[in-house]
């Protein structure tokens, strides 16, 4: 209780900086090995099954790896796997706590701000071939054949994941899966969530919309219509992975190398999934239950 009560009075840097220093900690106690990038390359291929042509939303905790490899060795092997007709996105969320960004009006600058989704993906966002779709909360860093259709429309999305964005976009394309490496996060469930869960304004986002501001590369200004999560309800909620295997998600692949997790689904059998659970039961009409 008081845990969670801390939790919400401290500031958005503040607990990113927290967790970056429990999860070295963690590594320096637990870790069990090193993983080196013939090892990557196996869990990546042999046990994730990523394959030409497939499109990745890849969640990373890269220091959770003990990796014998750079951050750009490793986008640089899954760029390879997925290769010309693939697609890789990178949730790429600015160092603010969303609320506080909005209502001070703070400029979502891509050229200067930077994720708090990781060293990866802010490895990743760096590439000039990467483009960063224009949202100044949830924004999404792109790779691949499809990157202009998945960024293009996402300042359309008055809900971050809403059909307009690269998190839903992602699931209309071929062989299209979530994986995580080193974390379990799914950002795509929120995508189902705006589009299969009845009365999300004023139950998991906020009532009122803000406008944010978000900087592109080429130094383009876009004003984006936008809710935001509420925080509380949010906090209190079980995490996305551990509700869809709970519920019994087909397809949902889970291991650990050295106490680094790895997992991958496909993300329509995600949707298949939680929209038969949104539209089927009661509970879910935001009364609580997950």
């Amino acid at each position: 209780m008081l845990i969670g009560y801390l939790r919400g009075k401290l500031s958005y840097r503040v607990k990113y900086a927290l967790k970056r220093y429990r999860r070295k900690l963690f590594n320096v106690v637990a870790q069990s090995g090193s993983l080196d990038y013939s090892g990557m390359l196996d869990v990546l291929t042999d046990r994730l099954g990523i394959k030409t042509g497939d499109t990745l939303m890849v969640h990373s905790s890269f220091g959770s790896l003990n990796a014998e490899f750079t951050p750009a060795e490793l986008i640089d092997l899954l760029i390879a796997l997925v290769g010309p007709e693939g697609n890789l996105l990178m949730p790429y969320y600015p160092q603010y706590n969303p609320e506080e960004m909005l209502e001070k009006k703070i400029v979502f600058s891509f050229n200067d701000m930077h994720s708090s989704m990781g060293v990866l993906t802010n490895v990743f966002a760096q590439r000039r071939d990467v483009v960063i779709s224009p949202h100044p909360i949830k924004a999404v860093a792109v790779w691949g054949r499809d990157k202009e259709y998945l960024t293009q429309q996402h300042s359309a999305s008055v809900t971050p994941f809403d059909k307009s964005s690269p998190y839903y976009k992602a699931s209309e394309l071929g062989n299209a899966k979530a994986i995580g490496i080193g974390i379990e996060r799914m950002t795509f469930f929120h995508a189902c969530e705006d589009l299969y869960l009845p009365g999300i304004i004023g139950s998991l986002y906020l009532e009122k919309p803000y406008v944010g501001v978000v900087k592109d590369r080429d130094n383009r200004y876009f004003c984006v219509k936008t809710f935001v999560h509420d925080p509380d309800v949010m906090r209190k909620r079980e995490t996305p992975c551990n509700f869809i295997k709970r519920t019994g998600c087909p397809n949902y692949k889970f291991f650990k190398v050295n106490n680094a997790v790895f997992y991958s689904v496909d993300l329509k059998v995600v949707e298949e999934h939680l929209k038969q659970i949104f539209w089927g039961s009661p509970a879910c009409n935001h009364g609580g239950g997950f």
